[in-house]
């Protein structure tokens, strides 16, 4: 399959399309998807950790339409609560069904519907050119870690949403315990 590069007529149109599902302001969507930009032409496909109501999905399956997108949330709201997080279990439930309206249902669209990484099990050999992390806890977080970093492709990335933010925390405390300073691009 060929990938083509990504024009930023198509990151607005998409991040306009995905604005009203979304609960991310227009910057750091924009931020997101110029980040998956950067990197949408390297093999791998791409994973969105922390679906919700499937806005981000949007932008990355509007971005890149021949590339594998795999979308993991329980939508059932957060599967625990976290110490350093103001969200608590249960919150953050979304609508499965209208997701995949939002997304679509094609070949290259997966749902991945469960606890994280206990819904990975399909995804032997699958490598990774970028994953948005947004789930919020400090062990999510944590885990997506170490289960997207060894799947990552050279000059791929992982991207983290609410690091420094000091109502989620753990996001920060997961990143800083799991990288040295010079892998850390923030």
């Amino acid at each position: 399959r060929t990938i083509s590069r990504v024009k930023q007529t198509d990151i607005l149109k998409a991040i306009q399309d995905a604005a009203h599902v979304s609960p991310n302001p227009f910057g750091k969507l924009k931020a997101m998807a110029d980040q998956f930009a950067g990197v949408a032409t390297l093999p791998g496909d791409v994973a969105d950790l922390g679906a919700y109501r499937g806005g981000c999905s949007l932008i990355l399956r509007r971005l890149a339409p021949e590339k594998d997108l795999h979308l993991f949330d329980t939508w059932a709201g957060n599967p625990f609560s976290d110490p350093l997080c103001h969200h608590k279990k249960g919150e953050w439930v979304a609508n499965l069904e209208e997701c995949k309206q939002l997304v679509g249902q094609n070949t290259l669209t997966h749902y991945h519907v469960g606890v994280f990484p206990y819904t990975t099990k399909d995804l032997n050999g699958r490598m990774f050119c970028f994953a948005f992390i947004d789930p919020d806890t400090y062990q999510a977080v944590k885990v997506a870690i170490e289960w997207f970093w060894p799947r990552l492709v050279i000059g791929g990335k992982l991207m983290f949403d609410d690091y420094g933010w000091e109502p989620c925390a753990g996001v920060k405390k997961a990143v800083d315990e799991s990288f040295t300073d010079e892998q850390k691009q923030i």
